[in-house]
């Protein structure tokens, strides 16, 4: 499939922008977690924003049908296998082994790219991502929660994740986000679906629920008007916030945009803090974002030269 015209810039603005978007929501899902589980959540969150999407879509005569089936659900099952292996991480390891292992998808997106596709890594997109991961571990400080086997688990969601972001560009960059967007949440509904059943059929012993309860919960009913609420909420604002991001990872290699999803961390932090009062502690959690600002600076004022193959 050919590929439009990169524009980095534009990428970058509207992954930063879908990233506040997804910042801000994620810190309400919390709330669901004291009565549902993930899968639940997952499930009743794509039965409502599926339906948004293809209404939003309709009104603005936007294609909801695939261009390339094939590079499309290609694309879904790198996305929906990265998040289900990040949230199948959280009760085997600390929630700092999985963040740093997830957001290892930049340097992941080098690798492939330079080994696989013979694509051009420049100097500075590999000082960028080396600055950003950097920042991305002073944040989450996993060495302080010691490391484990089980770190290898999110690490492979970090590889997942970094398969979307090529995926997207290379195999479905023609393609409309409100498509890429609602075989995206289908995904998300039957994965819900299908582990609600398996819970149902066989429930997780009561050790696996206490270590991560929201992971191993089967359905509940009935649930408060609260929940509904922030199931509703999340599922209107992540039509938002993904469509922004799917734009972005649509309008330049991966190379180029995958850093910017860094900034969700940056977001998600500002929003905890005025919701929930959790404020970055200390020197070092400013200077991991200032490291990863400062690398998302860095590699968009030097996009013209990256975009011209500038090598090492």
């Amino acid at each position: 499939m050919a590929q439009s015209a990169e524009r980095p810039l534009f990428g970058a603005a509207m992954i930063v922008a879908g990233m506040a978007v997804i910042g801000f929501i994620d810190n309400f899902v919390r709330v669901a977690a004291e009565e549902i589980g993930i899968w639940q959540f997952h499930a009743m969150r794509a039965a409502i924003a599926a339906p948004l999407l293809a209404l939003a879509a309709h009104l603005l005569g936007a294609r909801l049908l695939p261009i390339s089936w094939r590079g499309s659900l290609i694309r879904t099952v790198f996305c929906v296998g990265a998040m289900l292996l990040y949230y199948a991480a959280l009760p085997m390891a600390p929630i700092a082994i999985v963040g740093a292992g997830l957001y290892t998808s930049p340097l992941w997106v080098l690798l492939i790219s330079a080994l696989v596709f013979r694509a051009a890594v420049g100097a500075r997109q590999v000082v960028a991502s080396a600055l950003g991961f950097a920042g991305v571990l002073i944040l989450l400080r996993p060495w302080e929660a010691g490391l484990d086997l089980a770190a290898a688990i999110p690490a492979m969601a970090g590889l997942l994740w970094a398969g979307t972001l090529i995926t997207t560009r290379r195999l479905a960059s023609e393609e409309s986000p409100f498509c890429l967007v609602l075989l995206q949440f289908v995904g998300f509904f039957l994965a819900g679906a299908a582990a609600l059943v398996w819970l149902e059929a066989a429930p997780a012993s009561e050790a696996m629920r206490a270590a991560a309860p929201f992971l191993f919960a089967g359905w509940v009913w009935p649930i408060s008007g609260t929940v509904w609420a922030v199931i509703g909420f999340h599922a209107v604002f992540a039509v938002v916030g993904v469509l922004l991001i799917t734009r972005g990872y649509q309008s330049a290699d991966a190379t180029k945009t995958a850093l910017f999803d860094y900034s969700f961390l940056i977001f998600a932090g500002l929003a905890g803090w005025a919701l929930w009062g959790e404020a970055p502690s200390g020197a070092a959690s400013w200077g991991g974002m200032a490291l990863i600002v400062g690398a998302g600076l860095f590699l968009t004022l030097g996009g013209r030269r990256i975009a011209e193959g500038e090598r090492a």
